[in-house]
């Protein structure tokens, strides 16, 4: 194969069982030979040949998926010897020793001696040097049964009787790595005692010391340590996304604060209803700042401990209007008492 080639879906392949084949019959060496540079191959598969199934003699070779298997007609382990007869066995992969450069990602390698017990040393070959790594390669071989071999006994449990659970009865499945568990409802107050939903539109709050992006349109709401922050979804923050809005947008409007909060504070679900959702923001526990948020309401019901403590700030306005519509002035240190 030539140098700086690339080729994808190779099977090469022996036939080794079925009518007019055999060991002694259709005889052959090697599937195939790479001596080129910088050859690369996707899904090579190489199957049956008497000896090294893939012989790879170029610098800088990839291999990605590669699936090999031994003949299934070695006859017996004297016809099967490398290394001058030193080592059982031909190896499925061989890379050569001078080679310096080399890497392969995902290697099935497996092997079934139907017509004799015979051995294989190694299914890789290759130098031990930095630059020639294997990455998630895998071996198998497979054995037939000899009688009075061990045979372990492999109890199946019968599959479980469907049934309906009533509500508030089931469970859930725990300790498997493969499956999403639900968050625990940390951070809510007393005054919730009923189950919380696990993936409403502000669940975040309830498992997060402060939230996720709460889209409750037409604002999109989410909780920093410097209070609440929301901004008017318009569709300047839609369009990119035909139609749909990225929660992790921090870019807001305005901030909602109390200065009475003087410590880390934490966001925490105070109650809920199937369109609502009731916040407090502080740092002790008290409600220094409760907010209720509606879906699709352009407002955001606020109260707070101490009123002489709200604070109301924005990264983004550049002036402010009364209910006249006339802009108010600011003051030298860029603030404006409301």
């Amino acid at each position: 194969m030539g140098k700086r080639s690339r080729k994808d879906n190779f099977w090469v392949w022996r036939a080794d069982h079925g009518a007019g084949v055999g060991w002694y019959i259709n005889t052959t060496k090697n599937g195939i030979i790479v001596n080129g540079d910088h050859v690369t191959l996707y899904a090579l598969m190489v199957e049956h040949f008497h000896e090294y199934q893939t012989v790879w003699n170029g610098e800088h070779g990839r291999t990605y998926f590669y699936q090999s298997e031994i003949p299934y007609d070695v006859p017996n382990q004297v016809s099967w010897m490398s290394h001058n007869g030193t080592k059982n066995g031909f190896a499925f992969y061989k890379v050569a020793d001078h080679v310096n450069y080399h890497e392969t990602w995902g290697m099935g390698i497996y092997s079934y001696f139907r017509d004799a017990p015979v051995k294989l040393h190694s299914a890789v070959e290759s130098p031990i040097k930095q630059g020639v790594r294997h990455h998630n390669t895998s071996e198998f071989e497979v054995l037939e049964y000899v009688p009075g071999d061990q045979r372990p006994t492999y109890h199946i449990p019968e599959l479980p009787t469907p049934g309906v659970v009533q509500v508030g009865k089931g469970s859930y499945a725990v300790n498997d790595i493969k499956l999403a568990q639900p968050r625990q409802p940390k951070y809510v107050t007393q005054n919730v005692s009923v189950p919380i939903p696990s993936n409403d539109w502000w669940t975040s709050v309830s498992y997060k010391r402060l939230s996720d992006g709460i889209v409750a349109l037409p604002l999109r709401f989410e909780y920093f340590d410097t209070g609440l922050g929301m901004f008017y979804a318009s569709p300047i923050f839609t369009a990119p996304n035909n139609g749909g809005m990225d929660t992790k947008l921090s870019n807001m409007d305005l901030f909602i604060n109390t200065g009475s909060i003087v410590r880390t504070p934490e966001a925490r679900v105070d109650g809920f209803g199937d369109w609502s959702v009731d916040v407090v923001f502080s740092d002790d526990g008290t409600p220094k700042m409760r907010n209720t948020i509606i879906k699709g309401s352009p407002y955001v019901y606020s109260t707070f401990t101490d009123p002489n403590s709200v604070e109301i700030s924005s990264p983004a306005i550049v002036g402010l209007f009364d209910d006249n519509r006339c802009e108010a002035e600011l003051g030298n240190s860029g603030r404006q008492e409301l």
